[in-house]
């Protein structure tokens, strides 16, 4: 049965031309799921293929672009419908009294969601292995906010120093009544290249680093008889699967998997677990090692149906709701908050939005005559 006119006794065929696209009944146009399909326009010509085509996903929760030039690619026309808001979205108090610790808290994603939930009045520990990036964050977030940030120097792969660095959050602040794991790594490479080494260097941050401060905290929560609000920052592919960063992907499912299972079992003991799947995200250099061209951004900007990259500020304030009493009957629950992106890759069918009026009124023509052939 041919996709396109639902006849097995013809089909269509488009190829690029110097001024038109030439139709034929003579082949079928092959849309599947074990390849890409890459249409491209030259002239007014439209090319549909089966060769695979290059995808570059996220990194830390989402793919975070780097700024190549001064403003990076714009965002297409539709965007204007759809204008970032980056207020902050609960009232100011909504965490007051409140303790939040942010893995990775010290650059992009983790700095923005400290930045807003320091202004709701929460007061927030961040943690990374870099302290001097730690202590610039901080310092700069009090002075914007008014409310103290604390550091503490952690490396998430190791579970002693895990266990040390919740001892500091204790000692600093008390245990934390919200934790935001954010610490992630990634880059990109052929899965036939990857040495043991390469994969435990993601999947000992990602998967490992985010139980062990899970379970570290969870513990100490549950001793105490504490409830708390867990929330991780994955990426649409982790429920997806992705080629050329498998060793994220996994780790990433992995830490939705664990998430899952527990919202289930620790509820009763007042903990709820989240999850939000951020698209690609405009953060200032946390992507050159996935886009070390700068050559993917306007192609990702194109799947998107929202016309344009997120922001930092919009997945903090997903994760403040997430994260507040506003959303007390949430756990277990996968956001994907990715304009879109996700759905737009997912149909077969979906790359034909790039056809143009003229070529659809062709196309129409040829099925009119296919019929009865």
């Amino acid at each position: 049965m041919d996709p396109l006119l639902g006849r097995s006794s013809s089909a269509v065929r488009l190829s690029s031309s110097s001024s038109a696209v030439r139709l034929s009944s003579s082949s079928a146009v092959r849309l599947s799921s074990s390849s890409a399909v890459r249409l491209s326009s030259s002239s007014s010509a439209v090319r549909l293929s089966s060769s695979s085509a290059v995808r570059l996903s996220s990194s830390s929760s989402a793919v975070r672009l780097s700024s190549s030039s001064s403003s990076g690619s714009p965002p297409l026309p539709q965007a204007a419908f759809f204008p970032p808001v980056e207020d902050a979205m609960l009232a100011t108090g909504s965490f007051n009294n409140r303790v939040a610790f942010i893995t990775g808290g010290g650059t992009g994603l983790g700095r923005a969601m400290t930045t807003t939930l320091s202004q709701l009045g929460a007061q927030c520990v961040i943690a990374s292995r870099k302290l001097d990036v730690l202590q610039k964050t901080a310092e700069e977030i009090t002075s914007q906010t008014g409310n103290k940030v604390h550091v503490v120097q952690c490396d998430v792969r190791d579970p002693e120093a895990v266990s040390r660095c919740v001892d500091q959050v204790e000692s600093l602040t008390g245990l934390p009544d919200v934790i935001i794991n954010n610490a992630a790594g990634n880059f990109v490479c052929p899965s036939e290249h990857l040495s043991p080494n390469a994969w435990k260097s993601i999947t000992d941050i990602v998967l490992n680093g985010t139980a062990f401060i899970t379970l570290e905290l969870g513990k100490r929560l549950i001793q105490s008889q504490r409830g708390a609000s867990f929330l991780a920052i994955t990426t649409i592919y982790a429920e997806s699967g992705s080629g050329f960063v498998v060793p994220s992907a996994s780790a990433k499912a992995g830490v939705e998997a664990l998430y899952k299972s527990l919202a289930s079992e620790w509820g009763r003991y007042g903990h709820r677990f989240n999850i939000i799947q951020p698209g690609p995200i405009r953060t200032k250099g946390a992507f050159s090692r996935l886009d070390p061209t700068g050559d993917f951004e306007k192609k990702m900007i194109g799947r998107i149906p929202t016309g344009r990259l997120g922001t930092p500020t919009e997945i903090a304030n997903l994760a403040a709701y997430m994260s507040s009493d506003y959303a007390s009957w949430m756990s277990g629950a996968v956001v994907r908050f990715d304009g879109g992106e996700y759905v737009s890759m997912a149909g077969e069918f979906n790359e034909l939005r790039r056809l143009t009026p003229d070529q659809w009124k062709m196309i129409g023509i040829m099925t009119r005559s296919a019929k009865g052939s």
